[in-house]
């Protein structure tokens, strides 16, 4: 069994769950990465029980297609912001 870890402010993650996914520079459509890093392989403790398995460390963020930009969450804008365009 593997066990992932999210590292992101409360802020981050409204903005990943409600925020419109467009390029703040060229307001393109942005696709999702997720971005694995293997932390460790051996037992942890989990809601009082133990397991064995490897451990990684998640970390999201955007990429956009046509300007080549990775787009970190707290760079997403807010919907509001996207009817002046």
């Amino acid at each position: 069994m593997a066990s992932y870890e999210f590292e992101f402010s409360p802020k981050e993650l409204l903005r990943l769950l409600f925020f419109k996914k467009i390029c703040p520079y060229c307001t393109k459509k942005l696709i999702k990465v997720k971005d694995r890093t293997f932390l460790d392989r051996g037992w942890y403790r989990m809601n009082g029980s133990s397991y064995y398995g490897n451990q990684y460390h998640l970390k999201f963020y955007y990429y956009c297609n046509n300007c080549s930009k990775n787009i970190q969450l707290n760079e997403l804008r807010h919907r509001k912001f996207f009817n002046d365009l």
